[in-house]
């Protein structure tokens, strides 16, 4: 990973995009292993990296210069990366509650299928 220069970060935050060019190419490797490292899926690294660098973006002006730049990335990142972790596992479980409850309302269904065969059984037995 290369070093950034605090003039493209300054210009970057100025809304300069080719500084920000500059900046993705320099470490987007950086933040794609950190996401990877955190969800061992090629998929949600990629997009755990764009959401980085749109917070990046969006927040470079905030930079204050009092850590180092890469610090402050991977601090994002890690953030990033964590509230995508726990999204996932919420709408995981919500999955699981799913097809767990699609799965009782079809044995429940099969059930009283079974039921009504055997009651029509009785009933025509009667005639």
């Amino acid at each position: 990973m290369q070093d950034i220069s605090k003039d493209i970060i300054i210009h970057a935050s100025k809304g300069d995009l080719n500084a920000f060019e500059s900046i993705y190419d320099a470490i987007s490797g950086f933040v794609y292993n950190i996401a990877y490292k955190m969800t061992y899926s090629r998929e949600d690294a990629q997009e755990i990296t764009q959401d980085v660098f749109l917070k990046i973006y969006k927040n470079l002006k905030r930079f204050r210069f009092q850590s180092s730049f890469t610090t402050w990335v991977y601090r994002i990142a890690v953030n990033i990366a964590i509230n995508f972790s726990k999204r996932r596992a919420k709408e995981q479980e919500k999955m699981i509650t799913y097809k767990d409850d699609v799965k009782l309302k079809t044995v429940a269904i099969v059930k009283e299928k079974k039921y009504m065969k055997e009651e029509m059984k009785r009933f025509l037995a009667l005639y």
